[in-house]
């Protein structure tokens, strides 16, 4: 036992030089006692003996006083795929300090420990100094005070002189890293102001204020450019693990009493960070979101769920492994093929926007930094340690990324301006090229007024053209039909237009009805409106001529003058000829829609035909060869004779009354017209025809007919 003191004793004298010389001394030359449990009465000066229980750390540098890490009776240590948490248990550390006078001229002794959890109290002598130790029912812990960097006074007074022993009482999870004092940094002996500084934990919240900072600032050019995305994954990223920071800060531990739920949040935040950024990798070189990304985040998302209930150390392999895959493929998958392609390319012409060789290089040396303090990190992180490298080369990736994106957007910039340019110079191209146009448009005007003023002119003669060849019209054609004995007799005359192209007339001899004529000439307007007025003179010129002659030879000499009169003209009429003589009537049809009959009471009204039902009609009259021949069987015209009697109803009418359409298209047509006169009432031929006109005009609703209307209504008087 004497032999063992020898190296403390040398140890303590070398302590004592130190902290007079340099007032810190590192404690890796001290030897640590270790034991399950915890006893009051067998950590103060007097009662501390080194007994079979406890196990004696050595000296060394580097070494962990994790109790996963010490080889204790009763404690297996948990693999690293061993999910499952273990229940908390009390264990002991302690050390011994021999101090003399120059201990206490020390300012302000205390210990810097670099990390201690989960449940802890630090004695000096079996007197607390202090207590970070809260247990839950049924020796749970109440929570969790795991603290980084924490910097403990030794109260002076409670300092003896010679051998003082400086005890741990820590409680958790033997298994667990965080049990114990973790890590592999030294415990430091030594003036409380000198240790206080020592602490990373103003360089931790510069570097979070950095990170804050850059989230924020790309959010906002995320929200005032919605479409380039990166931002929006690069400020996430940023945020997460500036959150990371400050969770495991002793800012955070100092207003959350459990950092149990800090580490979790903490964790959290890391375990998203690589799929973030794997996003903005992709979408900063012009990339969609990939499936590896969308994985990698679903699988941290999960990581996340089970820290509760899962132990620490398999969610960091596993989330190791995730942040393998995700860089792998963002260097394999993604820059790698860019680069290939870009130097097969070389210097091929590239749009406003392309991806540039520089871009994916500046991100892969961005990622590759992270890779491998990631690394470095994670093998301290196993041993208890918090992040050492990776917090700093974040901030070089931070860098390097917003660097990428700023020489994005300083190309965006220059595409920009010389778009601008060359907008400018088209705008002044095109603006020559309108001035041109205008010119030549106010030429075109200038010609347009000009002709549009002949045309006034013409329309105004063509105006009054049309106002006399009304007023003619109006004064040939009767406006009233003829009072004659034996007959009463109604007219309907509607011109669509100013001009009629239909024609009638009565003939009368000696005071007497002998005949009567309605036709149609082809075409409309003022051409069909003078071959109207053409028409009923040349008939009303030859009715006495051809009066003895039969109905069809009379029809053939009127078509031969009528193609003489005509001469080059392309027109042709439609015409019924009814000739009265002593009770008979006798009926020829040129190519005209059909006589309509009658008799008195009768059950209806129809269509008159020959008995054999042949189409007895001839072609148009003033109608070309062609015409001719499609007048069917008759190569002239043929006649009807027919006696009618008292009461009989006789209907001619020229083809706009049964083409006439309503708002659906259907047209009013033969049969409507036959059952219209058949309902009509046998008061009157006046009243007959109004009975037609108002079913006409309630099947069409009344509105303007597109051809010219003539209805002519004959009733036999007794």
């Amino acid at each position: 036992m004497r032999r063992s003191r020898i190296p403390v004793i040398l140890f303590l004298a070398a302590l004592a030089v130190s902290l007079s010389a340099a007032e810190t001394i590192s404690l890796d030359g001290s030897v640590f006692y270790v034991r399950k449990g915890f006893d009051p009465a067998t950590i103060d000066a007097h009662g501390f003996t080194a007994t079979e229980d406890w196990v004696v750390v050595p000296p060394g540098k580097g070494r962990s006083l994790a109790i996963r890490d010490i080889d204790l009776p009763g404690i297996d240590r948990p693999g690293l795929l061993d999910l499952g948490r273990g229940s908390p248990e009390s264990f002991t550390i302690a050390c011994t300090l021999d101090a003399d006078i120059r201990t206490y001229e020390v300012s302000g002794l205390a210990l810097r420990i670099p990390q201690i959890g989960e449940g802890w109290a630090v004695y000096l002598n079996g007197n607390l100094i202090r207590s970070e130790l809260y247990t839950g029912a049924r020796g749970s812990l109440g929570a969790r005070r795991v603290l980084r960097d924490v910097v403990i006074s030794l109260d002076k007074r409670y300092i003896v002189m010679g051998r003082n022993i400086i005890a741990f009482h820590v409680y958790g999870d033997p298994g667990d890293s965080r049990t114990g004092i973790s890590g592999h940094r030294s415990i430091l002996l030594g003036s409380y102001s000198l240790l206080a500084g020592r602490t990373t934990e103003a360089l931790d919240i510069a570097l979070i204020g950095i990170y804050v900072l850059f989230a924020i600032y790309h959010f906002v050019l995320f929200a005032s450019r919605p479409r380039h995305s990166a931002y929006l994954y690069y400020g996430l990223g940023a945020l997460l693990f500036g959150n990371y920071l400050f969770v495991r800060s002793a800012t955070a531990a100092s207003v959350i009493l459990d950092t149990g739920i800090l580490d979790m949040v903490a964790y959290a935040c890391l375990f998203l960070v690589p799929p973030i950024l794997l996003a903005f990798g992709e979408k900063a070189l012009g990339r969609k979101v990939s499936p590896v990304a969308m994985a990698g985040t679903a699988f941290s998302v999960v990581l996340a769920a089970c820290l509760p209930f899962v132990r620490l150390e398999p969610l960091r392999i596993a989330w190791a492994l995730s942040f393998a895959v995700e860089v792998a493929y963002l260097l394999a998958g993604v820059c790698l093929p860019l680069i290939l392609r870009m130097a097969k390319d070389g210097t091929a012409e590239r749009k406003p926007g392309d991806i540039r060789l520089l871009d994916v290089c500046i991100l892969a040396a961005g990622y590759l930094v992270i890779v491998v303090a990631a690394a470095f990190d994670l093998s301290l992180a196993l041993g208890g340690d918090s992040l050492a490298y990776s917090k700093y080369a974040f901030l070089v990736f931070v860098f390097a990324a917003s660097g990428l994106l700023a020489l994005q957007f300083g190309r965006a910039y220059t595409d920009l301006d010389g778009l601008r340019v060359s907008l400018e110079r088209k705008v002044l191209e095109r603006n020559a090229q309108l001035e041109d146009a205008v010119g030549r448009q106010k030429r075109i005007g200038a010609e347009i007024e000009h002709q549009s003023r002949r045309l006034a002119d013409a329309k105004e003669m063509a105006e009054r053209d049309y106002a006399i060849a009304e007023r003619v019209q109006r004064g040939i054609f009767p406006a009233e039909p003829p009072l004659v004995p034996g007959w009463d007799l109604a007219l309907a005359y509607r011109p669509a237009a100013k001009v009629s192209g239909d024609f009638f007339d009565f003939y009368l001899s000696d005071g007497m009805l002998s005949g009567l004529a309605i036709g149609d000439v082809s075409g409309h307007g003022m051409g069909a409106g003078l071959i109207a007025v053409l028409a009923r003179s040349l008939f009303a010129r030859r009715w006495a001529e051809l009066g003895k002659l039969p109905l069809g030879e009379a029809l053939a000499r009127l078509h031969a003058e009528f193609l003489e009169e005509l001469g080059g003209v392309e027109a042709y009429l439609t015409c019924i000829f009814l000739r009265l003589d002593e009770g008979r009537i006798e009926y020829a049809n040129a190519a005209h829609p059909d006589l309509l009959l009658r008799r008195a009471g009768a059950e209806s009204a129809l269509a008159l035909l020959p008995r054999e039902g042949d189409d007895f009609r001839g072609p148009p009259l003033g109608a070309g060869a062609a015409a001719m021949e499609a007048g069917g069987a008759h190569a002239g015209w043929a006649a009807l004779r027919f006696s009618p009697a008292a009461g009989d109803v006789l209907l001619l009418y020229t083809d706009c009354l049964i083409e006439a359409k309503n708002e659906a298209g259907e047209r009013y047509g033969s049969e409507r017209l036959t059952e219209s006169l058949t309902r009509a009432p046998a008061s009157s031929a006046k009243a007959i025809l109004e009975a037609v006109q108002a079913d006409l005009e309630a099947f069409t609703g009344a509105g303007k007919l597109d051809d010219d209307l003539t209805i002519l209504v004959l009733v036999k008087e007794a």
